[in-house]
């Protein structure tokens, strides 16, 4: 693993997991971090698009000095195959952050969050692996609230950071981007005072 954190240091790529259940927005995320245009002006590249297995994409930093790579699981967790269970190895090793997504109009995916922590934990534990660092991302800030507040500062304690977004209008999306930018350097660094 040594050498892997080696590598990412020195070709500056970092690795994001971005995990949910289904249409709260996490490949919508990837597409306005990466071309860092809200949805309402990508020309129509709003519908949406269920990710069926993984996808797998990158965006810069806001220096354009290193690059995240993204994982994109799909959010319906009852599929035949799935990523957590049939590649996790693939989802889950070398991951250098984790986004868990939920939608600001659909509490259920707040709900369903527990069980994403909850495979995730096993993962790590299962494979010996250090844990890497929660961010917490509400999504849909442009649609009606659905969601007790309460239930969001439950999951605060365990997480690095907490971000309020939309991805149809930008609202709350440059911050985000500001905070990978910083996350980046600090991994950076972080690698070299070891």
């Amino acid at each position: 693993m040594e050498y892997l954190e080696f590598v990412k240091s020195f070709k500056k790529i970092r690795k994001i997991l971005i995990l949910g259940s289904g249409a709260v927005g996490k490949t919508s995320l990837t597409k306005v971090l990466k071309s860092e245009l809200p949805l309402k002006d990508m020309n129509g590249d709003c519908d949406y698009n269920r990710t069926l297995f993984v996808e797998i994409d990158q965006f810069k930093t806001k220096d354009k000095k290193g690059t995240f790579q993204v994982i994109d699981l799909a959010g319906q967790l009852g599929l035949p195959i799935h990523a957590t269970r049939d590649t996790p190895k693939l989802a889950f090793s070398a991951v250098d952050l984790i986004c868990f997504v939920f939608s600001k109009d659909n509490a259920q995916s707040l709900i369903d969050l527990n069980q994403w922590v909850n495979i995730t934990n096993n993962y790590y534990q299962k494979t010996n692996s250090k844990v890497p660092p929660f961010i917490l991302i509400k999504n849909k800030m442009d649609l009606e609230n659905n969601i007790d507040d309460s239930l969001v500062e439950l999951m605060m304690s365990s997480i690095k950071g907490y971000f309020e977004i939309s991805c149809y209008d930008g609202k709350g999306v440059e911050e985000l981007k500001k905070w990978f930018s910083e996350f980046f350097i600090e991994c950076n660094n972080g690698y070299r005072e070891k």
